[in-house]
C-alpha cells in the first residue's frame, strides 16, 4: 500500500546539525570529484561491451549517512557530476564540477526534484521482457496454485 501525502510540501529549517551534514556530504563529494579529476588511470581497466570497447573508463565513488547519499562520476563531456539524494525528503540534486584554469573551475547546479512519486512508478521507459503487471499476475497465479496444492499451509 502506498502512502500519499495530502499536505503540500513545506520547506523546513534544517535541524541542528542538518546544515553541517549537507556541508560535509557536499565537501566530501567535491573532494572526491577533485581527486578523480586529477587521478591517474592506474588500476582502472577498460571495460568491453562485447564488440565496441568503452572509450572512457568507468569510475565513481559514493558515500552515505542516515539521511543522504552522495555519488560522483564522470559525465560525457569529461566533467565530474555529483548526485545528492536526501532519503528523508526524497529529493535529488545534481551538480557538475569543472576543473582547469582558474576561470574554468566551478560548481554548477544542474537540476533537482522531489523523487517520491518517481519511486512509486511501476514502469516508465522499461524495456524489460515482462512488465511489472505481467510478473505480478504470474506470481499471484503461482501463489494460488501452491495454496490449492497445499490447503493446510498457512498463507502469507
Amino acid at each position: 500500500m502506498t502512502h500519499i501525502e495530502t499536505e503540500p510540501h513545506r520547506s523546513q529549517a534544517p535541524a541542528a546539525g542538518g546544515a553541517s551534514g549537507w556541508a560535509t556530504i557536499l565537501g566530501l563529494g567535491l573532494l572526491g570529484l577533485g581527486l578523480f579529476a586529477n587521478a591517474p588511470a592506474v588500476g582502472r581497466t577498460q571495460v568491453s561491451t562485447g564488440t565496441v570497447p568503452l572509450s572512457t573508463p568507468a569510475y565513481g565513488d559514493s558515500d552515505a549517512n542516515r539521511d543522504l547519499i552522495a555519488v560522483t562520476g564522470p559525465d560525457q563531456t569529461g566533467g565530474s557530476v555529483l548526485w545528492v539524494i536526501d532519503t528523508k525528503s526524497r529529493q535529488l540534486a545534481v551538480y557538475q564540477a569543472s576543473g582547469g584554469s582558474d576561470s574554468q573551475v566551478g560548481l554548477r547546479f544542474i537540476g533537482g526534484r522531489r523523487i517520491d512519486l518517481d519511486l512509486q512508478v511501476l514502469g516508465y521507459n522499461d524495456r524489460s521482457k515482462e512488465s511489472y503487471g505481467d510478473l505480478e499476475q504470474a506470481f499471484l497465479k503461482r501463489e494460488a496454485a501452491v495454496e490449492e496444492a497445499e490447503p493446510d499451509r498457512p498463507s502469507r
